[in-house]
């Protein structure tokens, strides 16, 4: 076949958008082919009743600073996306037993809000100051001592400061926040540079005209520079002609030849069922079989998760985000989790799932009818259960105990099951961020953009250096619309 593309771009995630936006600025005949009929992927959003909706539940942390700002001016138009950023007026709330204190983040709260917050774990003094030391360690770390600690467990370089269950519970609800997956999993170098990400390195925001204004902005920037897009497009299967990928199959029979294939569609969904099994060793082929999603990436636990909507009739938050920490352990938290599984009520909160609740409407008032306020928060349920009115009540009740009243002003709610990733993005697994940030996949040792097929690129969640999700995906990109533009001589 005679080449119609120099480029196909299979998925238009962040991290496929954002390669096409690069590639098409190098001057690169570039398609990007996108099974669903909206852009986005996981970082998406829908319209019911005058409101945007999120479909699943995000903040940004370094926004234009980051990645994603850096494939804009890349692409000479830097302004495509606009963020609103935590301001010293609305920072983000944390509630500890009740009491509301400032979510302990460096790039917002002072010093004193951050001791107070530590205070209201209710440490002794010893373990209260080693949590201190501990936050001022991991914010004065060099990326080359971060990569020291790839290796190492979060748990195992915590419990060199202190084993206190307060301590422990804090930092493994953020690590679970941050990469979906907890402490006694998760890389401590790779950690470390997330919060570090957080803290120093950006401000945290979120996208004016909701998560769907960022595969949009993309979208008009790899349209604007003659790239194509089309959606409602499946790709079935990458073709390979004399060992290089030569373009793609759709699922609708039709060929579409290229130079380049660059799959945003996931790396295993992508080296296990797309790629001719000839075509790549089966070394790589095992070894890409043996990546983990990790604990809370697995469909027995997506299948569990609610992310749930709420509209209220009259504004009842005035943070922008509010946290409510779990202090016990992963392993009474497991165990809640499995009585939620068989059906059974755990009981208190503090024992279950925390709270993680943007407000979408503060950060954007647009996003709603004037007067309104719209929630966005997470929950579970017992997998299948089709009727989770009880559980997203409960979610409510523990609300209305942070904000009295508040389930007073409820117009209306609904579900987005977090298993629904696995049907709108044809991956193997309800992943909500990709690979896990556990020690072995992260790092150096995280999946490389370039594949042992020539002419095969990855880009997204799954693959590159540093960085998690929507941050890694931009980041992707940049890494690998260099490697492209090599390949195809274009630097």
């Amino acid at each position: 076949m005679k080449p119609a593309y120099d480029a196909i771009v299979v998925g238009a995630g962040i991290g496929g958008l954002s390669v096409a936006a690069l590639l098409s600025r190098g001057g690169v005949r570039t398609l990007v082919l996108e099974r669903n009929p909206f852009l986005g992927g996981r970082c998406s959003s829908y319209r019911k009743e005058g409101c945007v909706i999120d479909t699943f539940i995000h903040m940004f942390a370094r926004c234009e600073q980051g990645p994603f700002g850096e494939v804009l001016r890349r692409a000479g138009m830097p302004d495509a996306i606009r963020f609103w950023h935590v301001n010293g007026g609305k920072k983000p709330v944390l509630f500890v037993r009740g009491e509301r204190c400032v979510y302990p983040d460096a790039s917002f709260a002072t010093e004193e809000e951050i001791q107070k917050t530590w205070r209201a774990l209710g440490m002794p003094e010893e373990d209260y100051q080693a949590a201190l030391r501990a936050d001022r360690d991991l914010r004065a770390m060099t990326d080359e001592e971060t990569h020291r600690l790839d290796g190492v467990s979060f748990f195992e370089w915590l419990s060199r400061y202190s084993t206190h269950e307060a301590f422990l519970a804090f930092h493994n609800d953020r690590t679970m926040l941050m990469g979906v997956v907890g402490i006694y999993e998760a890389s401590a170098g790779e950690v470390i540079r997330m919060t570090r990400n957080w803290q120093l390195r950006g401000r945290i925001g979120y996208p004016l005209g909701g998560c769907q204004a960022i595969p949009d902005g993309l979208a008009r920037v790899v349209r604007s520079l003659g790239g194509e897009i089309r959606t409602g497009q499946q790709v079935e299967s990458v073709i390979v002609s004399g060992g290089v990928a030569g373009g793609v199959r759709l699922k609708s029979g039709e060929e579409i030849a290229s130079r380049v294939v660059v799959s945003n569609a996931g790396l295993k969904e992508t080296v296990q069922r797309m790629v001719p099994e000839g075509a790549l060793p089966k070394s790589y082929r095992d070894q890409v079989a043996g990546l983990t999603c990790g604990l809370f990436g697995t469909d027995d636990f997506m299948e569990m998760f609610l992310n749930i909507k709420v509209l209220l009739n009259e504004p009842v938050v005035e943070a922008p985000v509010v946290f409510s920490v779990p202090l016990a352990s992963q392993e009474k938290m497991m165990e809640s989790i499995s009585q939620i599984a068989a059906g059974q009520d755990p009981g208190e909160q503090e024992g279950t799932f925390s709270v993680f609740m943007p407000v979408p409407s503060n950060m954007d008032p647009s996003l709603v009818p004037p007067g309104r306020q719209l929630l966005n928060l997470p929950g579970l349920a017992p997998p299948g259960e089709k009727d989770v009115s009880k559980w997203v009540e409960r979610q409510l009740a523990h609300l209305s105990g942070l904000y009295p009243g508040l389930n007073k002003h409820v117009l209306w709610w609904e579900v987005v099951r977090g298993s629904a990733v696995k049907g709108f993005s044809g991956r193997f697994q309800s992943d909500i961020v990709g690979l896990a940030q556990v020690v072995g996949q992260v790092g150096p040792a995280r999946p490389s953009i370039e594949s042992p097929l020539p002419g095969l690129f990855h880009v997204g969640a799954d693959v590159g250096q540093d960085n998690i999700g929507t941050e890694l995906a931009a980041e992707s990109a940049l890494r690998a619309a260099d490697r492209v533009l090599d390949f195809l001589g274009r630097r």
